[in-house]
């Protein structure tokens, strides 16, 4: 079985993977930059703390 390791001891597949990584970290740096980004991850978090608060609230009530 091929692994990376493996691979990267081939010069082609080694050129191939660095220039892919670019390419790929210059496409991520684009999204997580972009207003729809920001707008899911502030969505995700406010999703989260309300989930939070709920779950406490309805533990509180199942105690009394």
């Amino acid at each position: 079985m091929l692994t990376q390791p493996t691979l990267m001891q081939l010069a082609w597949f080694a050129r191939l993977f660095a220039k892919s990584m670019v390419f790929k970290d210059r496409i991520l740096t684009r999204v997580k930059t972009s207003l729809a980004w920001g707008r899911i991850v502030s969505l995700k978090n406010t999703i989260q703390a309300t989930s939070k608060a709920l779950s406490n609230h309805v533990k509180r009530q199942l105690r009394r």
